[in-house]
Order: structure tokens, then C-alpha cells, then sequence
């Protein structure tokens, strides 16, 4: 180590720096400096401006030409055509012929009515129709044992029987009859049968209250006494 010192070239000794020795303020260094760029400050915000209104000019339109559309076809349906309303002034000839066909109707009811009224009044007063009458009455009084009407409604042998006989007798033969189902019960008047003038016969069908399913043909025979139809048996 002391060989290498020796050795050493004067020009190897370092210089003495005396660190209390101020260099001097223009002396600059060989070295480049770096600039440390500091923060810039904040810059202060203005304040928003009111904006003024823009004044828009009006543009100015021109006219354009509308071409005409074309209108689509429409698809008409069927539609029901009522008859034309008749004019409020002028009468209408349907109505007076509707009048004329209803009265013509009436009429022709009225006649009709007046036809079977006539008609049936002239059957009710047939030999016929009179004869049937006094049938249903003289069985009617037969079933309820109307005495009086028996006696008006019979002649020849049974209307002497019917005469003869006292209501109180009468009664009790009714009653025993009643009680036996013996007394007909006249179900139709099948035909009447005029012989002569003052003479018939008529023919039903009766039954008893002991035979009820005994339907037979009966007979009555008829006389006229004088302008009545009476039953003799």
C-alpha cells in the first residue's frame, strides 16, 4: 500500500475545498439545472352571461302546387228501399183503398153473422132440433127426478103414470132406482126420424149406472101436442 502511494503522480493530490468559502452568485455550473414547473394558481371562473335573445328572420314559403287525389272507388253495398213518403198535402190513393177493402170486409163479416144467425134459428126451430131438445130435458128430469118436468115433457100412457102418481110415492120409486143404477143415461142422439107430421122416433145411445161399460141403442117415441114435441114411451 505505501509502494502505490509513493508512486502516485503529483498530480493526483487532491485540492483542499474549503467548505466555508461561498461561490460566487454568477458562477454558473457546467450541469444543466432542471426547472420544476410550479402549479399554476386556478384561473377564476367568470360569470354566466345572460344570453340575448336571436331575433329569427321569418322565412318566407312559397306555394306549392296540391295535385288533386284521386277518391277511391267505394264499395256499395245493397241497400233497402222503403216506399217514397207521400206528400204531407196530397191524399194517398193506397190509404183510400185499404179504407174501401176494410169496409168491405165489415160488411161482409156483418153478413155472414146475420146468414148463421138466420140459419141456425131456422134449425133450432126444426122438427129435428126440437124433438132433441125435449129427449135431453125428459132425461135430464128422469136422472134428478124432476117430477113437473116429467109431466110436461110426456104423453100418451106415460104421461098418465106421471100424473097419477103422488110426489111422495114418486120419491121412494126414484130413490129404490137410483140406488139399483137402473135410470139411462143418454150418451148421444144418433138420428131422429120424423114419420109424419105429428110422430118421431129417436134413436140414442144410453147406459146404467149398474152396466156403465153396457152402452146400447135405445128408442124414444115422439107424438106433437100441439106446437111441443113430447115423449109418450
Amino acid at each position: 500500500m505505501s509502494d502505490e502511494k509513493n508512486n502516485a503522480t503529483p498530480e493526483a493530490d487532491t485540492t483542499k475545498i474549503d467548505l466555508n468559502k461561498k461561490k460566487p452568485a454568477d458562477e454558473s455550473t457546467d450541469a444543466p439545472t432542471e426547472k420544476i414547473a410550479a402549479p399554476e394558481a386556478d384561473s377564476p371562473v367568470a360569470a354566466p352571461r345572460k344570453a340575448e335573445p336571436q331575433k329569427i328572420t321569418p322565412q318566407k314559403i312559397a306555394p306549392r302546387k296540391i295535385e288533386p287525389q284521386k277518391a277511391r272507388p267505394q264499395q256499395v253495398g245493397p241497400r233497402r228501399v222503403g216506399p217514397p213518403a207521400a206528400e204531407p198535402n196530397k191524399p194517398s190513393h193506397k190509404k183510400w183503398w185499404a179504407a174501401l177493402v176494410a169496409a168491405v170486409v165489415v160488411i161482409a163479416a156483418v153478413a155472414a153473422g146475420a146468414y148463421l144467425l138466420i140459419d141456425r134459428t131456422s134449425v133450432e126451430d126444426s122438427p129435428e132440433a126440437q124433438i132433441r131438445t125435449t129427449v135431453e130435458s125428459f132425461t135430464r128430469a128422469l136422472a134428478a127426478g124432476d117430477l113437473a118436468t116429467l109431466r110436461s115433457t110426456s104423453c100418451g100412457d106415460l104421461a098418465t103414470f106421471y100424473r097419477d102418481i103422488p110426489d111422495t110415492e114418486f120419491a121412494d120409486v126414484h130413490r129404490v132406482s137410483v140406488e139399483q143404477g137402473n135410470i139411462p143415461t143418454v150418451d148421444s142422439i144418433d138420428a131422429i126420424q120424423v114419420t109424419d107430421d105429428t110422430t118421431a122416433i129417436a134413436q140414442v145411445i144410453a147406459h146404467t149406472d149398474a152396466n156403465p161399460n153396457d152402452r146400447s141403442p135405445r128408442t124414444f117415441d115422439l107424438s106433437l101436442d100441439g106446437d111441443q114435441w113430447k115423449v109418450c114411451s
